[in-house]
């Protein structure tokens, strides 16, 4: 190495140690997590703790033209209208939101069939998942308060949230976005934000990037895909976008101005160039099933590039905003591999390695794998 290269290398791998002397290894814990555990460790990693509610509090979710099993916007998980279910904003500040679902499942009173909450840090990706089924009451106390019937973390995970939940922690179908679910209106909500699984019992949990240069699906948000074993097919990438795009959906209302198609945002109805646009993602998606299942290499061009965004807990980890120091250390290891400066994404998720505790051959392994392009053009 070069001495000029050495004095610029020098400082910057000194603010590196910095960063990386407080890493922690992972935090080995038994599975079958307890709920007082996870519900701590939830709290500390959010930093909200999920309130106690009352169902009948929330907002009630409108089946609009209902006429027998079908409405204008119906649910995406079952695929029905269930009416008279409602949608809780239970936190929402700058930081973080929590949000609840109350699913009626043809039960009437103060009575729910499913009941739900995604508690999630905007900053810094920290996501819980708290889950209750069967004959509910719609007065619902905290899960730190220990007399609720909610599902224990293990047998939550096993539900696996995560096989539609990959573009982020919130699925902004019209059925929720018609009331005012965060990220409505925002067409660029869950591009980049960040997200991860608290819990031991959901490190397994993994989700990916499906990117098509030039594709419109990612022209506004991500198309997730997942390591699910219980549903391979089920997704962002591999069915909520075929669905969003298709000239029809199981109990929705043909496609009109009062029952739009899903996507794209301000269309009312079916579009061939947009449904095979979908469908070219969730070929790509397809073809990288059996490398994330297997962990191999994944694809990686501009026809196909399938990438990890998610991460492991919080606890395997020091968290710290992104500093000058690493951001300077991207920037000269993408000059040094490919002899160009990065994109801003780039920057910011060779950032994101380091602040996870990545070291330089780690960092310089992901650049590789994960580089949008390799030529040595120097971006304008």
């Amino acid at each position: 190495m070069a001495k000029s290269e050495r004095s610029l290398v020098v400082p910057l791998l000194s603010g590196l140690l910095l960063l990386v002397s407080g890493w922690l290894p992972p935090r080995v814990e038994a599975q079958g997590q307890s709920m007082a555990s996870y519900v701590a460790e939830c709290d500390a990693a959010v930093g909200v703790s999920v309130p106690g509610f009352q169902c009948s509090g929330g907002v009630t979710i409108p089946t609009t033209n209902s006429s027998g099993s079908s409405c204008d916007r119906p649910n995406r998980l079952n695929r029905e209208c269930d009416p008279d279910s409602k949608y809780l904003s239970l936190v929402s500040n700058s930081s973080v939101e929590i949000v609840g679902l109350c699913r009626r499942k043809g039960n009437t009173g103060n009575n729910y069939g499913d009941i739900a909450v995604i508690q999630h840090n905007k900053n810094t990706g920290a996501t819980c998942f708290y889950q209750a089924l069967g004959l509910l009451s719609g007065t619902v106390s905290a899960p730190s308060a220990g007399t609720y019937p909610w599902l224990s973390p293990q047998t939550t995970a096993s539900i696996e949230c995560f096989h539609c939940h990959d573009n982020g922690p919130i699925i902004r179908s019209p059925y929720l976005t018609q009331v005012g679910l965060l990220g409505s209106g925002d067409v660029t909500f869950n591009k980049s934000n960040p997200y991860y699984f608290v819990g031991a019992d959901f490190q397994s949990w993994a989700t990916y990037s499906v990117e098509i240069l030039g594709n419109i699906c990612n022209s506004c948000h991500r198309m997730g895909t997942n390591n699910s074993g219980g549903c391979p097919t089920c997704g962002a990438a591999r069915d909520l976008g075929l669905r969003a795009t298709a000239a029809s959906e199981v109990s929705k209302n043909p496609h009109s101005a009062t029952s739009p198609i899903w996507m794209t945002p301000g269309a009312t109805t079916y579009s061939s160039a947009n449904d095979s646009q979908a469908q070219s993602i969730a070929t790509c998606a397809a073809s990288a099933r059996s490398a994330i299942v297997n962990g191999q290499s994944l694809p990686n061009t501009p026809i196909c590039k399938v990438w990890k965004y998610s991460s492991n807990s919080i606890q395997s980890r020091t968290y710290m905003p992104t500093q000058i120091t690493e951001l300077s250390v991207v920037w000269l290891r993408y000059f040094t591999i490919f002899n160009r400066i990065p994109t801003a994404r780039e920057l910011a998720y060779g950032a994101r390695k380091l602040q996870e505790g990545a070291t330089i051959p780690q960092l310089d392994a992901f650049i590789r794998a994960n580089a949008w392009f390799s030529s040595s053009t120097i971006l304008r």
